[in-house]
């Protein structure tokens, strides 16, 4: 058993070694930057989470409230693909429910940006920017809980978005 581990640790430590001789961090710096607008997607509420009181309308009302106090405009989706400067902010939320009735929840918040292709037809791939996460379990009744944890993780992403757009004087 005590080789066992040693062997597993041994593992993870040539694994992660690139990682934290590299700094720990991802290579990426003031990715908020400059973003303005944004369209909101949020997927993953399911029709019968209505009966337990979650739904998608103040879901989307909420997310979308936090980000217009933040500073940036929301746009359809439509607009967001047609504006240069428009991002995605994307909510994912997958559940698991177990045989003890409890749900086994993921909930991920992603921002994604534009890169352009410099075609004519105004081609561009979208690229992950920024994400969060956060897991846990609730009982059925409890799913309405769910909007904390996302006014949880919109608040994160505020921070950070205010502290790369920061006004200065």
């Amino acid at each position: 058993m005590a080789e066992r581990l040693a062997l597993v640790l041994a593992t993870l430590l040539v694994l992660l070694r690139p990682a934290f001789a590299a700094g720990g961090g991802e290579f990426s710096y003031m990715t908020l930057n400059g973003v303005k607008a944004a369209a909101v997607a949020i997927q993953g509420i399911e029709p019968g989470f209505a009966r337990y009181g979650l739904t998608l309308p103040p879901l989307q009302a909420a997310v979308e409230s936090q980000l217009r106090q933040s500073g940036i405009e929301i746009v359809s989706y439509e607009d967001a693909v047609r504006r240069p400067d428009a991002a995605l902010v994307q909510v994912k939320f997958r559940t698991n429910q177990s045989e003890y009735q409890f749900y086994f929840y993921n909930l991920a918040l992603e921002v994604r940006e534009k890169i352009p292709l410099g075609n004519a037809a105004g081609g561009f791939v979208s690229v992950l920017i920024w994400s969060d996460a956060q897991q846990g379990s609730v009982q059925p009744t409890d799913l309405p809980r769910i909007t904390k944890v996302v006014d949880d993780v919109v608040a994160v992403f505020v921070r950070e978005y205010q502290a790369q757009n920061a006004v200065k004087r």
